[in-house]
């Protein structure tokens, strides 16, 4: 009886802590020029305005968002959660291409959420220093 009251107690913990944090979808759209490698975050080129000067491969769109209205996720928390999981993905880059706020249901807390994200593209730089053309 203890074991079933625990356990129903920890569902709305459970439920809470899913709906914070930022959500972060990847899709591959073309393919990859060379093999891929994991990127430390901190190494993940992060550009906003300008294309970088080096050539570059567009690989796959990202686009990361706050998971619900209950997400204390801001910008800086945001950016960080796109460069760790772009780079465990390979991406060498991200140029960040639209800020979104998009206005969407709360399925954890109910009524409607503003939520904050970005969509961005997924590049790896190509090496033509190695054989390459």
């Amino acid at each position: 009886m203890k074991s079933n009251l625990l356990i129903l107690g920890l569902i709305p913990c459970i439920a809470f802590v899913a709906g914070c944090g930022t959500e972060f979808k990847y899709v591959q759209t073309n393919p990859t020029p060379k093999p891929l490698r994991e990127v430390p975050a901190e190494d993940v080129v992060v550009l906003t305005s300008d294309h970088p000067s080096e050539p570059y491969a567009e690989i796959g769109i990202l686009a990361v968002e706050q998971r619900s209205r209950l997400s204390n996720d801001e910008m800086p928390q945001i950016i960080k959660t796109l460069r760790r999981k772009a780079g465990k993905r390979g991406c060498e880059g991200v140029l960040i291409q639209e800020r979104t706020s998009d206005i969407k249901k709360d399925h954890w807390v109910g009524g409607v959420a503003s939520l904050e994200g970005y969509r961005a593209t997924c590049i790896v730089f190509l090496d033509y220093g190695e054989g390459g053309g």
